[in-house]
């Protein structure tokens, strides 16, 4: 990602201790962005600010737990107190669960769910839009997951709520297209990242279970310097005409694409980003974002 230019532009990360949250934090600091980092575990966000070798002076960091309103709000407040604008939100903070069968999923673990991977979400949203209305615009990316688009057996809890992320992310960019406000969702195929590496190796999913039909593991696996270029991608001004969609992978050849609408909202276009093959084209099963 080091290849986009985000010198003086202000990047809210949630979910900055590790994963996804932590290569973006790194990425976009790598091109000149000032960095809002939030995350529940502030032992590993330091980690992220000092380890990653971080600029101190450009980073604001601070514990957040995305299911709680007023954490968000003290949050973006602090961001906005800070450096006055946010150019582009990642909301990126989200949790896994056990694999169970939807029978035996309890209350509790799908309240869980639901509060951080979609209610952090929308919290984030509601704090976010206000300042990018009065700034005159803004790029807020969304990570939901391929999980959120075609279902994932034995998490339905995650998947549920990471449908929702699309739903939020749809109508978003719908309400405010004309406001000059961008929103995209992110929609990771089965990567390495914490989340996955809670679940025990005996319960891990295999990615043929997602209906990707492949049988080598390694092959479905999204990488995280990937993911990170795709988000990097996404926040760009060159991608301004783009709003309401998701972008993931599903390759053997390592290509990643965009899936968007045409100006009618009718017909999907597929659009790749790169491919370090040139082998060979698989497309991925994204999200369609409706009229825009």
């Amino acid at each position: 990602m080091t290849a986009c230019d985000f010198t003086g532009q202000v990047v809210l990360i949630t979910g900055a201790g590790s994963g996804f949250g932590r290569l973006a934090a790194k990425s976009f600091a790598a091109a000149g962005a000032q960095l809002a980092l939030s995350d529940i575990n502030v032992e590993a966000l330091h980690e992220t600010v000092r380890g990653q070798g971080l600029d101190e002076g450009n980073v604001l960091s601070m514990g957040c737990d995305v299911a709680r309103a007023s954490e968000v709000e003290q949050f973006v407040a602090a961001t906005i107190a800070r450096f006055g604008r946010i150019d582009v939100a990642l909301n990126n903070a989200g949790i896994g669960h056990a694999l169970t069968r939807l029978a035996d999923c309890d209350e509790e673990t799908f309240d869980r769910n639901v509060a951080v991977n979609l209610k952090g979400v929308f919290l984030c949203m509601r704090a976010e839009l206000p300042h990018m209305l009065r700034q005159g615009g803004g790029v807020i990316l969304n990570v939901s997951s391929v999980a959120g688009i075609r279902g994932a057996p034995m998490m339905a809890a995650y998947a549920a709520a990471k449908h929702g992320v699309i739903g939020l992310t749809r109508t978003a960019a719908l309400e405010y297209a004309k406001r000059n406000i961008r929103v995209n969702a992110l929609c990771p195929a089965y990567t390495r990242t914490p989340i996955l590496g809670e679940l025990p190796r005996r319960t891990q999913p295999h990615p043929g279970q997602h209906g990707g039909g492949h049988s080598d593991a390694a092959s479905r696996r999204t990488t995280r310097d990937r993911a990170g270029h795709a988000v990097g991608l996404c926040a760009r001004e060159q991608f301004h005409d783009r709003t309401g969609a998701g972008t993931g992978r599903r390759s053997l050849r390592g290509l990643s694409i965009v899936a968007r609408a045409d100006r009618a909202g009718q017909n999907p276009i597929r659009v790749p980003m790169w491919n370090r093959s040139m082998e060979r084209l698989r497309d991925d099963a994204l999200i369609m974002p409706g009229r825009l």
